[in-house]
């Protein structure tokens, strides 16, 4: 019998003539190394700090803002949504014209709507506007959604929602991925710009973004200038096949029915209006047609099961391409003046019970 025979006939034989025979543990300890990793890497939560780049800058906008919130002791206007809130209104301008403080809670769109509106659920008080924009996303399903923010919020925030994305084993095997992600982006990012200083070209010093700490003041409110749109523009996903809504199931609207509750409880008013945002010059009009059609469906349906105001209608806080900033859901200064023209005479009408 030759060698190989030998082996796989007799198992607790090594793999040639005269090896050692049967010592799986060094195989064994390697493959639970490898399988193990995601979880060292992310078992341990935050232990590591947030997985997604973004989850830091998300957190400290709602640092910020619950802050100032709680510092507040009478009525109050507070916005909420995903990042199209964080770019579409401008609080400290509507806080002069309205004479009441108004605050922005505009997080990110991958926190998703049931997670914001938690958020703001402790700082609804008596006597409060609380105005919801929701993005067409929060209504859909979107399994290909990265959803690295939501997972680290569920986790940061010790929320009350029930996600695999937060709970173990998705969690631990999500944030390893995001992490490891990470450190290849800081290596090549290390790697090109040693590369560039070696050869006499040292890389320039980063530009100063509207996603820096430095960008919003103390109180969470956006202070970065954004005079016109930048030199590119991203396309933000805008899902209008009404085949994949889920107004009456779905926990977007779930989110507001639960807020709702706590407004009616606390003697606040719940108002709604859809996400700011704005037209590209290549937008096909029969999508944007349709986009203004699912809108009114849900700002409708909202409105007939849960009694909410109904701020602007659909198609009310769309804008052209020259009010666009970095992407077609935040806007520039032009875009946030138009959209504030329009909801001060309506907010002044909500103020005064009309």
């Amino acid at each position: 019998m030759n060698s190989l025979e030998s082996v796989l006939v007799n198992p607790e034989r090594g793999s040639a003539e005269g090896a050692p025979r049967g010592r799986p543990v060094p195989f064994i300890g390697l493959a639970l190394v490898v399988a193990l990793t995601p979880f060292l890497l992310g078992v341990d939560a935050l232990g590591w700090g947030p997985s997604s780049p973004q989850t830091n800058w998300v957190y400290l906008i709602h640092d910020r803002v619950t802050a100032h919130a709680k510092r507040i002791t009478g009525p109050k206007i507070i916005f909420a949504g995903g990042s199209n809130m964080a770019f579409g209104v401008n609080p400290l301008s509507l806080t002069q014209r309205l004479g009441r403080p108004v605050l922005s809670y505009g997080l990110h769109i991958g926190v998703e709507l049931d997670a914001i509106l938690e958020g703001v659920e402790p700082l609804v008080g008596p006597g409060d506007i609380i105005v919801v924009a929701p993005e067409l996303n929060h209504f859909v399903d979107n399994p290909g959604r990265d959803r690295s923010v939501r997972s680290d919020w569920l986790v940061l925030t010790h929320s009350r929602i029930k996600d695999p994305v937060g709970q173990f084993p998705r969690r631990p095997w999500m944030a390893a991925r995001e992490r490891c992600r990470g450190v290849r982006v800081r290596t090549e990012k290390w790697w090109t710009e040693a590369i560039m200083t070696a050869t006499g070209h040292p890389p320039p010093p980063p530009p100063k973004t509207a996603y820096l700490p430095e960008a919003r003041d103390a109180d969470g409110n956006l202070i970065f200038p954004r005079s016109a749109p930048l030199a590119r523009v991203n396309r933000a996903g805008l899902p209008v096949d009404k085949s994949y809504f889920r107004l009456e199931t779905g926990p977007g609207m779930g989110a507001i029915a639960a807020l709702a509750q706590v407004c009616r409880e606390k003697g606040a008013t719940l108002a709604v209006m859809p996400a700011v945002r704005t037209t590209l010059a290549d937008d096909k009009p029969p999508v944007m047609a349709k986009a203004v059609e699912r809108e009114a469906e849900w700002l409708q349906y909202a409105q007939e099961h849960y009694g909410v105001v109904v701020l602007l209608p659909a198609g009310g806080t769309v804008l052209g391409p020259e009010c666009a900033f970095d992407t077609t859901y935040h806007l520039n200064d032009k875009g946030v003046g138009i959209i504030e023209d329009r909801l001060v005479p309506v907010l002044k009408q909500v103020i005064d019970g009309k």
